[in-house]
């Protein structure tokens, strides 16, 4: 059985790294649909967590796992737009949904 504190814990971490998707917003000057907002805000909720407990088990670090958390956050926002544009505009064939990712994968697309 999980211990509640680790649940509390755990919430409050994506907390951080959906902060540091705020922040990725805010400091991004260019209008994106409500979905792909969803998109970067899963993704930077997942890398704060990810951040928070590599950060922990440092030992130098380990007092920076909060800042390291939403830095996460932050620096994942960018990451995914950078990925999801590079797939977009430089690719032969452009990848838009999750689906065209795994025909992508599967060498499907360039066959059709």
């Amino acid at each position: 059985m999980i211990d509640k504190n680790v649940i509390v814990e755990l919430a409050q971490v994506a907390g951080f790294g959906l902060l540091g998707c705020v922040a990725g917003f805010v400091t991004f000057a260019e209008r994106i649909s409500a979905v792909l907002a969803l998109k970067y805000a899963f993704f930077s909720i997942i890398c704060g967590p990810i951040t928070y407990y590599i950060l922990e088990n440092t030992i130098d670090y380990n007092t920076y796992k909060h800042v390291g958390a939403i830095g996460a956050g932050y620096a994942g926002f960018f990451v995914f737009k950078g990925l999801s544009i590079i797939l977009l505009r430089f690719s032969n064939y452009p990848v838009k949904t999750l689906e065209s990712i795994v025909e992508l994968i599967k060498g499907l697309r360039g066959k059709k």
